[in-house]
């Protein structure tokens, strides 16, 4: 889980590309993407629930 955090993290910094990222993670760019819009779902459900 934390290792997910740390990709999104990442990759929202724009210093690296997803294809760079998930080649450094292990893991496919099917799964980065998979991973991005998990957490931006999230992130934007839990933002509105704060405002």
């Amino acid at each position: 889980m934390e290792e997910i955090i740390r990709f999104v993290m990442l990759a929202r910094s724009a210093r690296f590309t997803v294809r760079e990222l998930c080649e450094q993670f292990g893991i496919s760019r099917k799964t980065g993407y998979k991973h991005l819009a998990r957490y931006a779902a999230f992130f934007s459900r839990s933002f509105t629930e704060i405002c």
